[in-house]
């Protein structure tokens, strides 16, 4: 692989993982206040979860469903020197995707009326549910453009838009939330709040991309005036379902519980008896246990999010690389692409889901204090460690599969994963003693699942990865070293603050045994700024060789 092409490759993903840890960051910003007691609390935030829960499909779908249908059609175009035919796919996916999201905002409201009708009127996410809706055309729309620049490999567009619909959902869905909390409305009409907030920062997303395309739009429009092509338009939508479909995985997790467990209750089996201290802690009526619980998993789910999207960010900037590198047949350039994208994905999953095995419980009493709220959600964040790390695995080796093509064989092993989540979910939320517990189990078992299923397909498909030692093993075993000894650390204190330094520990553990373990090379160095100083230092230290 040439030095440039791993220059490219490692920048572009650099671009998209340093604007996701910001993302997640002001997220976390979003979040973390919103579910404590000083807002919405575990109740409220049961009512915003079911809500977001259900649009986090659409979010997906527009940052890693049709940005890469798209940016695959045209790098793929690009790899045969055909400008005119990327820009033409463009227009037509454009069209295709505003008139389908239309049609998505008019099923979702019909069904939303539905529901209330049939709950009369009495649903209290209703409010929420509703406040998300204009959210649909809005995602949509970024989803084109965001998929335009990252076939043309420039994913700072992207990167930047992302950045500020986080902005727009922390400013003004956590400013929203806080003032009608001040002013006594319903728990229910507060979480609607937190929720339009989401709604208008993806507003603000939508339109910083087209201002941004707007830049060159003349000489596209020139370039392609009065285009047609309904074959093409059909072609695209044969290539988009599966892709679309395949990119919803871990959101698709979060909208099953949000059907199965959440405010209805749904399969869970509940003793009351079982959470008597809890009901007085919460302050509520035994009808509203289910909503707590699921506010309280949903915590807990929020952490665990964190891992699956910063590889799905590296599987949205590596897809146009792969396909581009597959496309013209330069196997070595390939393998070399796809080692590169184990090896990133291995650097960030396994120390953060071996971090939550390990601190679960702590990590909840840091965030929310010690309570019931902790102690539940921190055997659930544990479960969720297990299944960070192969969601993560799992985001990236179906990026691989969808870059050279194989985007069915992705769907088919996700579909078995979702049919094992939800029958796990109908068995174990049953049964008494594991109840809300369930949600998690089936997660991490339906990622297991999917990710060996990848593994196999990717092994068919492409044949072996690369560097196997140095890409995955030799992270693993950073990752137990650098875990064992911040554990054995915790145990001087149970306080917050020896929490806070474990975690420090941990860090920079981790990247001494990366240096000792000789995992570092020179290239990785591609996706720091100032890359190339930071190479002259690292020969001096004798970091890299």
């Amino acid at each position: 692989m040439s030095e440039v092409a791993s220059r490219n490759l490692k920048r572009s993903a650099a671009i998209m993982l340093f604007a996701t840890i910001l993302v997640k960051l002001i997220g976390g910003l979003f979040k973390l206040p919103l579910a404590s007691n000083l807002v919405l609390g575990d109740l409220g935030f049961g009512y915003f979860s079911a809500a977001y829960d259900v649009f986090t499909p659409i979010h997906y779908i527009a940052i890693s469903g049709f940005p890469v249908v798209i940016a695959k059609l045209i790098s793929d175009n690009l790899g045969k020197n055909n400008l005119f035919e990327a820009r033409k796919m463009f227009i037509l996916s454009r069209r295709m995707i505003i008139l389908l999201s239309f049609i998505c905002l008019f099923v979702y409201l019909t069904a939303l009326g539905v529901i209330y009708f049939i709950f009369d009127n009495k649903i209290n996410e209703f409010y929420s549910l509703l406040a998300i809706s204009p959210a649909i055309i809005f995602c949509f729309i970024s989803s084109c453009y965001r998929g335009y620049f990252e076939g043309f490999n420039n994913m700072t567009p992207a990167a930047i838009s992302n950045i500020i619909e986080a902005f727009g959902k922390l400013c003004l869905g956590l400013g929203l939330s806080l003032i009608s909390v001040s002013l006594n409305f319903d728990i229910s009409v507060s979480a609607a709040f937190a929720i339009l907030g989401v709604t208008l920062g993806s507003l603000a997303s939508a339109i910083y991309l087209r201002l941004r395309f707007n830049k060159e739009k003349k000489d596209f429009d020139n370039s392609l005036k009065g285009i047609k092509d309904n074959k093409i338009g059909f072609k695209i939508l044969i290539i988009a379902l599966p892709i679309v479909l395949s990119s919803l995985t871990t959101s698709i997790m979060a909208f099953i519980d949000s059907l199965t467990v959440s405010t209805s209750g749904g399969f869970l089996n509940l003793n009351v008896n079982n959470f008597t201290s809890l009901i007085a802690e919460q302050k509520i009526t035994e009808n509203l246990l289910p909503t707590v619980l699921y506010g309280i998993r949903s915590k807990a789910f929020t952490l665990f999010n964190l891992v699956p999207t910063l590889t799905l960010s590296i599987a949205v900037a590596l897809i146009p690389s792969v396909s581009k590198s597959y496309a013209e047949k330069k196997v070595s350039d390939f393998k070399e692409n796809v080692g590169a994208v184990i090896k990133i994905t291995s650097l960030i999953v396994l120390p953060a889901g071996f971090g939550f095995i390990a601190f679960g419980k702590r990590i909840m009493e840091l965030l929310y204090g010690i309570g019931f709220s902790s102690e539940i959600g921190g055997i659930m964040l544990t479960v969720f460690g297990v299944a960070s790390v192969f969601a993560g695995f799992s985001l990236s080796l179906a990026g691989i599969l969808q870059g050279v093509g194989k985007q069915n064989i992705v769907l088919l092993n996700i579909t078995i994963g979702v049919f094992i989540k939800i029958l796990l979910n109908f068995i174990l939320c049953k049964i008494e003693s594991i109840n809300i517990l369930g949600a998690a189990i089936s997660t991490a078992s339906a990622f297991f699942v999917i990710f060996i299923l990848h593994l196999i397909s990717l092994f068919i498909c492409t044949g072996k990865i690369s560097n196997m030692g140095k890409n995955i093993i030799k992270p693993i075993i950073a990752s137990l070293i650098c875990i064992l000894v911040s554990y054995f650390f915790s145990f001087i204190n149970n306080s917050k603050t020896f929490t806070v330094l474990a975690m420090i520990i941990a860090v920079i553990v981790y990247f001494v045994a990366l240096i000792w373990l000789k995992c570092i090379d020179e290239s990785d160095f591609y996706l720091l700024p100032s890359s190339e100083k930071l190479i002259k230092i690292s020969k001096k230290l004798k970091i890299i060789r």
